[in-house]
């Protein structure tokens, strides 16, 4: 409580100077939470927004509103953000020192052509390897999307329950859902990223003990809005029971891309469940 006072006790402007100097990878985002409920979020969630709009706003000093704009779009995804309308009332609503300023900036880059370039799309190939199995999807997934995105993406390509321990490995690196003394976390790496520092442009993805996938780009997308959801554009052969006692194929009907895309619209949706309420 005492912290809590004088964060309170400093003002708002005080506070975002304070955590500028503040160069502590921990550190930061703790305070960055105490400062997002001490100046107007009153829930987590609303802590996390305003944590998020202060990366923003970070990202915005350091490269630019460019590169600020497109980390809007991708980090205020998750509460709701369909367009910059809802970008920049998320913004507003967090009381952030430096809302309104950014808020503008946002409206004014988004105002010009060049801020219509979206990040581009990868069309990927993921193609069940081992087992040798025939199966394989296709899709176009924004290349700003990270490694948990893509997992939970390929969860609804097959239908799985996604209870069983995941691995993605590249560049002689293993990631899964949370760091350890031994793998990276997943949600930290993006598209770009995972695909740019392979050689052979492959990232290999483990499910439980049985199944190896190797996700491969087949080419890049160009891309005339911001996507919010992977697409399914192909695939073949019907999708496998998740453990191998389970002998019939998950999708009775056999493979489209229309109930493949279902489901993906599903679980993302179900990720925004909790949607930050705005007057």
């Amino acid at each position: 409580m005492a912290l809590l006072d004088i964060v309170s006790t400093c003002g708002a402007e005080a506070d975002a100077e304070l955590l500028q100097n503040i160069d502590h990878p921990i550190l930061n985002v703790w305070l960055s939470s105490i400062f997002g409920m001490v100046h107007g979020a009153s829930s987590s969630k609303d802590a996390a927004v305003w944590h998020c709009v202060e990366e923003i706003a970070r990202i915005r000093q350091k490269r630019g509103i460019s590169d600020a704009y497109t980390a809007a779009w991708r980090g205020l995804r998750r509460f709701g953000a369909r367009d910059i309308d809802t970008i920049v009332r998320l913004v507003l609503a967090t009381r952030h020192p430096q809302s309104r300023e950014l808020a503008n900036e946002l409206y004014g880059v988004h105002g010009t052509s060049a801020a219509r370039i979206f990040p581009p799309l990868y069309r990927l190939k993921v193609n069940l390897c081992y087992p040798p199995v025939p199966v394989w999807r296709s899709i176009d997934a924004p290349a700003d999307m990270s490694l948990e995105d893509l997992h939970q993406t390929n969860l609804a390509l097959f239908a799985w329950r996604g209870d069983q321990s995941h691995t993605f490995e590249m560049n002689h690196r293993i990631y899964t859902g949370e760091a350890t003394n031994l793998f990276a976390a997943e949600h930290s790496v993006r598209l770009d990223e995972a695909f740019e520092c392979t050689s052979n442009s492959k990232v290999y993805y483990t499910v439980g003990a049985y199944w190896r996938f190797e996700i491969s780009v087949q080419e890049l997308v160009d891309s005339g809005s911001a996507m919010l959801y992977p697409n399914c554009v192909g695939g073949s052969g019907d999708c496998p029971g998740q453990s191998l006692v389970e002998s019939d194929p998950v999708e009775k009907e056999g493979f489209t891309a229309e109930s493949a895309n279902r489901r993906i619209r599903e679980s993302f949706s179900q990720s925004d469940v909790d949607v930050l309420a705005l007057q």
